[in-house]
């Protein structure tokens, strides 16, 4: 074991560099062998601290700030058709930005094809027309000038920033530049496709830039997906959580291609018909209308920017919970991730979950064609407009109960005279209050309410304001009345009945089976003829197995479950598409168990996705999540409880295999188990050898309700693409004793200021025996590749500010020649890919270097393992990095050495 490497922390700074071991390879004519092998790189500039920026959001008084939008497009049909009604409403907010880049349906991309320059060059032709009717239109020009392409790489749909190989281009450089800029406004950032464009930009802005872009960047971005149709937005979801992000859904069937006969009544089918798209848009109504791909609305991707239509709801593309005409939104997990919004979980209008969506199409399709009208008008006076709706007082108020509040549009107007009507209605299922509120004169131009007694909550109340023009024209103003005080919607607390889990356990032996308490029951999840009910330290596993009428079918779009589990619990899935298969795994208990363990274990619920894309780009419609970020899932539910009663939960995920799904060497599987209060992550296969064995985990919790829900999500392997197995063998329920009596006992603690005691700055190595052993050789037609790992590099930074001197630190590596007896190589063939162990908040992780034979500088310079920044060095933080070796094919046979020597040194 090497001894810990200190560093002294007091003027003058001096390194110390720790030589990870003896790098030897030792190479023949066939074959190449590495041993040994130890490294160093250069510092990294520390980024400057600073406070985070904020973004500043739309002013609650009625003048609703100008809103930015950002579109990234896989440039699909459906797209192309949704673009046109985006040109056409781009007089109401700035256009930051068009990235054309790719998605898992659309895996190139089209940016080689002339669609945008088409579609623009149709805008062209009628923006003269559209200034006449609003002056804020862009040119074209501006909008050529902001449209980009972004990344369309399709293997990079799957891949982390880090490892993706499409880097810098134009669309990234777009997305960095309005994201930094000075601009404090909000960006209503909208993936039409994947997102991979978008979290390549974050990666560069946090590894590049000083951390007040990072800061600025993140405080701007309002994220609204359609479907994460890439590994990005989830990348994004998980790296930078304080990311307000909508991730949509049930615009299918509303916007797609089932307009016309989803869910939503006739009256609205009968407005996105061929028949409706011809007569408003397509046919008479100027070059872009004509350009429209389909022949009946499908503007799939749409809803992302319709709440920044200037109508008077603009405030919704901010809040993604009050509603607009690109729908709302509701937390998902409000404790876990409490800036992840979906329209799935919950969300409905008056019962309807896609009425959210359908409720506000009459005035949108009216609105989108008037704006047609404007392409062929000739004047002002031969189109209609919105009316301009204008309130009386605040939008934003505070009363208290029992006070009248009266709402006022009665100042507003119309700019071609029409005649107008008006209309409020509390829009109860969006704001937070449980009363109905009684509107009196809500068919006028003022309307009041009594204020009900429920303080802390909030009141939503639209008003809308419509012309008798050709056609008819809805505008809007949003009424949000807090009772008793400022409506201050606090962070979800940690729900009462969340599961304390306990830390994961490797599967050992039968003592494994917990017996604290009093057995509810316990469950061997089987396949469909295996009725083995194996008792395990003393506790029998009464057998469930799957129905084979209701487990789903690869390719199949529906949910299912299985019924009749003892205590009538249920297992069920949800929908997942052409990649995702379920059942029931059979021969995978590990070995050296005991006969009764070994049955339980041998056998799982499983359900499996392959999240990559495949090589025939063969994927189904619903080929994306519906209730879990994750598609290989699972949905435990618990029944039967008893509320206020303490349960003891435990849990097993084992596999023997390393070829799930089929693909070899698929290792590193994980399970998620997770309830709304928390994780634990079950190793499938720890030691990732066949025949190893899995973990378990036990959780506690006191019942709340009669069920508990636990979901049991597929975490990434390690193999080809991204696969992912939610799988489960058996569980078992206990009802433990409660706590009856207890007593306080205070602790104190006096905790010093940050940055006062001293400390040091050190760093560590994990044990390395006598050297780094690389791969054997795979032959690459002119050269031979070894690959290697390079031991856990720990950092840990205790020292003080006055210690600190405002300095961070960086660790380097940097490997001496490669020698044998009688012969010597550059050691700038090393290259390495540093990757995180456990990485603290503002802590950069160093660039992949690659060698001389693949175009880089490789370790013969120092390169940056891992570094950070004055405000971020406190604590610990770890990396490993994957060596790679590339040698010409005609090195001379030998035993080869290199120093590789790591060190840390305290930067400014």
């Amino acid at each position: 074991m090497i001894p810990r490497a200190k560093l002294s922390t007091s003027p003058p700074r001096t390194s110390r560099a720790r030589t990870v071991g003896r790098a030897t390879a030792m190479l023949s004519a066939a074959a190449l062998a590495v041993t040994g092998l130890a490294v160093a790189g250069p510092a990294q500039a520390a980024a400057p601290a600073s406070a985070p920026v904020a973004a500043t959001a739309p002013s609650s008084d009625g003048d609703l700030t100008k809103p930015r939008v950002l579109v990234l497009t896989d440039a699909e049909i459906d797209d192309r058709s949704t673009m046109v009604r985006f040109l056409m409403y781009a007089s109401d907010y700035d256009v930051a930005g068009i990235i054309e880049q790719n998605s898992v349906f659309q895996q190139h991309g089209h940016s080689v094809e002339d669609w945008f320059e088409d579609e623009i060059a149709a805008y062209e032709a009628v923006w003269p027309n559209l200034v006449k009717h609003n002056p804020d239109y862009p040119t074209a020009d501006y909008l050529r000038s902001v449209t980009k392409v972004g990344n369309e790489d399709p293997a990079d749909l799957i891949r982390a920033p880090k490892d993706m190989q499409t880097r810098d281009t134009e669309g990234e450089q777009q997305i960095i530049k309005v994201l930094t800029d000075d601009d404090p406004r909000p960006i209503l950032t909208t993936c039409w496709g994947g997102c991979n464009t978008l979290a390549q930009a974050l990666w560069t802005i946090q590894t590049t830039h000083p951390k007040a872009d990072l800061d600025r960047a993140l405080a701007k971005i309002r994220l609204y997906v359609i479907w994460y149709q890439d590994n990005g937005g989830r990348w994004i979801e998980q790296n930078y959580p304080q990311v307000q992000i909508f991730e949509a859904y049930q615009w299918d069937d509303i916007w797609d291609y089932q307009a016309t006969t989803g869910p939503a009544p006739d009256y609205i089918h009968d407005i996105m018909t061929a028949d409706w798209l011809n007569e408003n848009v397509k046919e008479n109504h100027g070059p872009l209308g004509a350009y429209t791909p389909q022949d009946y609305i499908s503007e799939g991707d749409t809803p992302s920017f319709m709440n920044a239509v200037n109508n008077g709801l603009q405030d919704a593309a901010y809040d993604f919970t009050l509603g607009g005409w690109g729908s709302r939104a509701a937390l998902d997990y409000p404790y876990l991730k409490p800036n992840h919004y979906t329209d799935f979980s919950g969300v409905a209008d008056d019962g309807d979950a896609y009425k959210q969506y359908w409720r506000w199409l009459p005035a949108a399709q009216n609105d989108f064609a008037a704006r047609m009208d404007w392409s062929v008008a000739e004047s002002y006076e031969d189109a209609n407009h919105q009316p301009v709706a204008k309130q009386a007082g605040d939008l934003h108020r505070v009363a208290q109960p029992g006070d009248t509040v009266t709402l006022d549009v009665s100042a507003s107007t119309d700019p071609d005279g029409d005649t107008l009507s008006y209309r409020f209605w509390q829009y109860a299922d969006a704001d937070s209050v449980e009363a109905t509120v009684d509107l009196t004169g809500a068919d006028t131009s003022t309307a009041s309410f009594v204020v009900p007694d429920e303080p802390g909550t909030q009141v939503q109340v639209i008003a809308e304001v419509t012309d008798d023009g050709s056609p008819s024209l809805t505008s809007y103003r949003r009424f949000l009345v807090d009772i008793g005080h400022e409506y201050d919607p606090a962070r979800a607390a940690r729900p009462a009945d969340a599961i304390d889990w306990s830390a994961p356990r490797t599967v050992a032996g039968d003592a494994d089976v917990s017996t604290a308490g009093t057995l509810v029951r316990a469950v061997n999840l089987t396949a469909a003829d295996d009725t083995a009910s194996p008792t395990v330290n003393g506790v029998e596993f009464t057998a469930a197995p799957r129905s084979v009428s209701r487990w789903v079918v690869p390719g199949s779009v529906r949910a299912g479950e299985i019924a009749n589990l003892p205590g009538g619990d249920t297992v069920t899935y949800a929908e997942g598409g052409s990649r995702a298969q379920a059942g029931a795994a059979t021969g995978i208990a590990p070995s050296g168990l005991g006969e009764a363990y070994s049955t339980l274990l041998g056998t799982a619920f499983y359900n499996s996705a392959d999240e990559s894309v495949p090589s025939n780009g063969s994927i189904g419609r619903y080929a994306v999540p519906v209730s879990q970020n994750e598609r290989a899932n699972l949905n435990l539910t618990l029944t039967g409880l008893t509320p206020g009663t303490s349960y003891e939960v435990q849990l097993w995920s084992s596999d023997q295999r390393i070829d799930t799904m089929g693909v070899a060497d698929n290792t590193d599987l994980t399970t998620i188990l997770r309830d709304q209060g928390g994780d634990a992550v079950l190793q499938q296969n720890v030691a990732n050898t066949a025949g190893a064995a899995g973990q378990y985990v036990v959780g506690r919790f006191t019942a709340t309700s009669d069920s508990k829900v636990i979901s049991v999500i597929g975490g990434p392997g390690a193999g080809r693409g991204d696969n992912r197995t939610a799988l489960l063998n058996a569980y078992q329920l206990r009802e433990v004793p409660s706590a009856t009596d207890s007593s306080a006992i205070p602790v104190v603690a006096t905790l010093p200021a940050i940055g006062t005691v001293e400390g040091t700055l050190s760093m560590s190595i994990a044990d390395f025996g006598d050297g780094v052993t690389l791969s054997e050789p795979t032959s690459l037609g002119d050269r031979l590749r070894l690959t290697g790992t390079l031991p856990k590099v720990t950092v840990s930074d205790t020292r003080n500010d006055t210690q600190a001197a405002g300095s961070g630190w960086s660790v380097t590596g940097h490997a001496s020649a490669f020698s044998s007896d009688d012969e010597r190589f550059s050691s700038a063939y090393l290259g390495w890919k540093p990757r995180s162990a456990h990485l603290r908040d503002g802590v950069v992780l160093g660039s992949e270097v690659l060698g001389s034979l693949e175009g880089g500088p490789g370790l013969d310079a120092p390169a940056s393992l891992l570094s950070a920044p004055a405000d971020a060095r406190l604590g610990s933080s770890a990396a490993r990095a994957d060596l790679r070796l590339e040698v010409p094919v005609d090195t001379a046979e030998g035993t080869y050495t290199s120093q590789l020597s790591v060190s840390l040194f305290p930067v400014d």
